[in-house]
């Protein structure tokens, strides 16, 4: 296919810190390899990750942190960056990694694709006792979560195309938001593949414990923190040196609660929190666990399965989003309900006990991951560029 001239536009690139980073640096990185000419509108780069080839285009008047909470004020920028971009350069497409930054977003004669990490607004309760549960914030969260709903629905109606990370998102965004199933192309996520032969002959040091649990994520109570513990508690009592290594920090007052929890239920000593890690630092971490548990209560698809299964180690994840779609339970790892801490402490203990199943899981991991291949997303992507110049 011929090279083409893309501008791309994320709130992060050559950070490994979330899924949107990863995906972004992934894809951005693959795309100038190929031979395409790639700008990249960005408030926060990381220039140890970001590739020789790919010019940044610097972003003026932006004095806020680029997150979650605030995306409607990185859109806006975001759209002041671009047009004073387009004033002084052509492209064949303009590519928005998260689609809802694409809100204010005014080219002309241009192609615009979106693409969909999550669902989490698209399928938003309209009622706030329905966050209680599980959220302190739930008041702030449900009252968030509903007017982004309404904000990204209009931002994706304006796109060319959106692309979906996995199919349950596709059809989420299908079903909630009126999207014609002909402007919405599923592309899951793409990871290098995998050194088989290293793994089969590794013997790395381990991480504490027995059996030693690693889970790996910012935000701790919607990817079920809280219910790992609480399944940890219930472990203990089969395999009392289980221990579980927390990497990711929110706030000193998150990280306070899950300590509270683990001190109420007398596993202190069992938990160890590790802070926040670079991505390389992480990948080490995968090769030293037992078992990779994330038993989220709300996901789309994460990045932190495909790491841990590439890097050869058992998984757990929430039956939710598109997580069936990377574990298929009982085959390449075992999914549970969210929220069922119990199960989640049965499936532990059945890998923990069992060597022939933790490596059989281990082995299908492998094979799963070839759908998950970086140069097919690459070329999938490239794919619908094409299809819009036409």
């Amino acid at each position: 296919m011929n090279s083409l001239k893309i501008c791309i536009i994320t709130h992060q690139y050559g950070n490994f810190w979330s899924g949107v980073g990863t995906y972004a640096t992934r894809l951005i990185n693959a795309l100038a390899e190929k031979g395409h000419s790639v700008s990249v509108v960005c408030p926060d780069v990381s220039k140890s990750k970001s590739h020789s080839e790919v010019n940044i285009v610097e972003m003026e008047g932006l004095k806020i942190k680029p997150t979650l909470g605030n995306w409607i004020i990185l859109s806006y920028h975001f759209n002041k960056t671009l047009q004073r971009l387009l004033k002084k350069e052509s492209f064949d497409i303009i590519h928005f990694v998260d689609a809802r930054d694409s809100f204010f977003c005014k080219p002309k004669g241009i192609p615009v694709v979106g693409t969909m990490n999550d669902y989490y607004f698209a399928e938003a309760s309209k009622n706030p006792l329905s966050y209680r549960r599980h959220y302190d914030d739930w008041l702030t969260r449900s009252f968030f979560y509903n007017i982004t709903r309404m904000l990204e629905k209009r931002a994706i109606k304006k796109l060319s195309m959106v692309i979906a990370n996995c199919n349950y998102i596709k059809e989420s965004v299908i079903r909630n938001y009126y999207i014609n199933e002909k402007l919405i192309k599923m592309i899951y996520y793409g990871i290098e593949k995998p050194d088989i032969a290293a793994y089969k002959v590794k013997k790395g040091e381990k991480l504490k414990g027995h059996p030693s649990i690693l889970f790996v994520g910012q935000n701790f109570r919607r990817k079920g923190l809280p219910v790992l513990i609480n399944a940890v508690a219930e472990v203990k009592k089969v395999f009392p040196e289980v221990s579980l290594h927390v990497v990711g920090k929110v706030s000193e007052e998150k990280e306070g609660e899950m300590r509270e929890l683990s001190r109420s239920l007398k596993i202190e000593g069992n938990i160890h929190f590790l802070g926040r890690k670079d991505n390389e630092e992480v990948k080490i971490l995968f090769t030293m666990a037992d078992i990779f548990a994330m038993p989220s209560l709300i996901e789309g698809l994460p990045w932190a399965f495909l790491e841990a299964m590439s890097a050869g180690v058992p998984v757990i994840g929430g039956k939710t989003g598109g997580i069936p779609e990377q574990i298929e339970d009982g085959v390449n790892g075992f999914l549970v309900e969210p929220g069922d801490w119990k199960d989640l402490a049965n499936k532990i203990i059945k890998i923990a006990g069992d060597a022939v199943s933790r490596e059989r899981f281990i082995q299908n991991s492998f094979s799963a991951l070839d759908k998950f291949s970086l140069d097919r997303m690459t070329e999938e992507t490239v794919g619908v560029y094409h299809k819009l110049m036409k």
